[in-house]
């Protein structure tokens, strides 16, 4: 896109917010995404759409546009607690219905959420505060109501959350969730080595 482009745009996306056309910013933003409009705008931009939506009673396109949100501007609590508060509110609303993988992927999600935050943003005490609980809800129906099945009515719902989470880092989330699986290796060769010296330390005392 050239620059008069982005300008029309830019403009396009200014005027969907103003005058609170959020149908229309919905459909604006991916393409304001794509071409690099400024974060300021996109991230206002975000933050209005999931409200609109929220308030529309659409729970997973909300998480969804909150999370964009957050992905811009991770720094800011609100955001993240939306986020947070919306999976809480997911779980409840299909808990009966998850299986035990849909659980795990969920897990999975609100636990590179809670990495990331903890590590760079422990301020936001109070959203990291309501991960524990959540986690326990759902190590709590995993354990005492196991679902076992293929698909369920949360299953594609989970895998958009999750798509989401993992496919649209920020890229300190990108580096620190490398660095954590760079670490989870390092210490499986250093297990690996230890028990193989103690192995052939074994063989040498059993030949004499």
């Amino acid at each position: 896109m050239d620059i008069t482009g982005e300008l029309i745009l830019k403009a396009r996306i200014t005027k969907n917010i103003k005058d609170k056309e959020y149908k229309k910013l919905l459909d604006a933003l991916p393409v304001g995404e794509e071409y690099g409009i400024s974060k300021e705008l996109m991230y206002k931009g975000w933050k209005l759409a999931a409200q609109y939506l929220e308030e529309k009673n659409f729970l997973i396109d909300a998480i969804l546009c909150y999370n964009k949100a957050r992905r811009i501007k991770p720094s800011i609590v609100v955001v993240f607690d939306k986020v947070v508060s919306l999976l809480d509110e997911f779980f409840s609303k299909y808990k009966n219905e998850f299986s035990v993988d849909d659980l795990v992927k969920l897990k999975g999600s609100i636990a590179i959420l809670e990495n990331f935050h903890s590590v760079n943003y422990p301020s936001q005490k109070k959203a990291l505060e309501k991960i524990p609980d959540l986690n326990l809800k759902i190590d709590y129906h995993i354990n005492h109501h196991p679902k076992i099945a293929e698909e369920t009515k949360a299953t594609f719902q989970v895998q958009k959350i999750y798509d989401a989470i993992t496919d649209d880092m920020s890229m300190p989330e990108v580096h620190q969730e490398f660095a954590k699986t760079l670490a989870g290796i390092i210490r499986r060769e250093k297990a690996k080595d230890k028990k193989g010296k103690a192995t052939r330390l074994e063989k040498k005392k059993s030949k004499k």
